[in-house]
């Protein structure tokens, strides 16, 4: 799905194909840039096995179309380079 790019309380904002020279940008304003079509706040994720940077595949159930769109992970998978 995307790469972690913040972590608020119980969400996580992933970014689909995030660049890491993003990662220390404002977040207001890299999404306001619409750099990114794919920007997601997700609940239902272990804090604790999340860092910023990972990348993450997630399936859910239902999508807010939002933008950033909202969602519950159903599953997911932090994904490890190889």
């Amino acid at each position: 799905m995307g790469r972690v790019y913040k972590i608020l309380d119980i969400h996580v904002l992933v970014i689909k194909d995030l660049a890491t020279d993003d990662l220390e940008e404002d977040t207001n304003k890299l999404i306001q840039s619409n750099k990114y079509s794919e920007v997601y706040w997700i609940s239902g994720v272990n804090l604790s096995e999340i860092n910023i940077g990972d990348e993450i595949d997630i399936t859910y159930d239902s999508l807010e179309t939002s933008y950033p769109g909202i969602l519950t992970a159903k599953k997911y998978t932090k994904l490890v380079d190889e």
